[in-house]
C-alpha cells in the first residue's frame, strides 16, 4: 500500500463496515493488551465497536483503495459520570477509538487524522482537545506530547487494570 494516497472521510453508520472496524482497533492495540494492558479497544466486540461510534458527534476513517487503515471518533464531551472530570468541561472535545493499521503506522495517517478532529473542535467552539491513554503507555504519551498534549490528571476507570493519563492541547490558531 502507498500510503501517500489514502483519504480521510467521515464514517457513515450502516455503510461502514464495523467488523472491519473492530478488527482494526484489535490490531492497533494488540501490543498494548500483549503488555497486560486491558485496553477495551483491543478485544471490544463488533457491538461496541458499533455503540462508540454512534455516540459520537463525528468520526472520520482514513482509507486506501477502499480498505479502513485508520479510525479516529470525536465526542463533544464525555458526560457520564465514570468519565474523567477534565472531558466533562463544555470547552473539551474528546477523541477516541482512534487506530492506524500497524503496517502503516508512522507514515502521517494518525496525525492528518488529529489534524481532522482539531479543525472539528475548533470549529465547534472547543478550546481543547483531550484524550486519556495508559501510564504505562509511554510510547502513547510521547506521541501526544510530540503533537502539543500535555498531561493534566490521571484517571482509574473501574473495568481497566492500570491507572489512565488525561492528555489535553489547546486549541489555538493553527493545529
Amino acid at each position: 500500500m502507498d500510503a501517500q494516497r489514502y483519504i480521510i472521510e467521515p464514517y457513515r453508520a450502516g455503510s461502514d463496515e464495523i467488523g472491519a472496524i473492530t478488527a482494526l482497533l484489535h490490531r492497533a492495540h494488540a501490543p498494548l493488551a500483549a503488555a497486560g494492558m486491558n485496553y477495551l479497544a483491543a478485544t471490544q466486540p463488533d457491538d461496541v465497536t458499533e455503540a462508540r461510534l454512534a455516540s459520537a458527534a463525528s468520526s472520520w476513517l482514513a482509507k486506501e483503495g477502499g480498505e479502513i487503515i485508520g479510525i479516529i471518533a470525536y465526542y463533544n464531551e464525555l458526560r457520564s459520570a465514570t468519565s474523567p472530570p477534565w472531558f466533562r468541561r463544555s470547552d473539551v472535545g474528546v477523541f477516541a477509538q482512534f487506530g492506524v493499521e500497524p503496517a502503516l503506522q508512522k507514515r502521517g495517517i494518525g496525525r492528518d487524522l488529529l489534524a481532522t478532529v482539531e479543525r472539528y473542535a475548533k470549529e465547534h467552539g472547543k478550546s481543547e482537545l483531550a484524550c486519556d491513554t495508559a501510564e504505562g503507555a509511554t510510547h502513547l504519551r510521547d506521541y501526544y506530547a510530540r503533537r502539543g498534549f500535555r498531561e493534566v490528571a490521571t484517571h482509574s476507570y473501574l473495568d481497566a487494570n492500570y491507572a489512565s493519563v488525561i492528555l489535553s492541547k489547546t486549541l489555538n490558531g493553527d493545529s
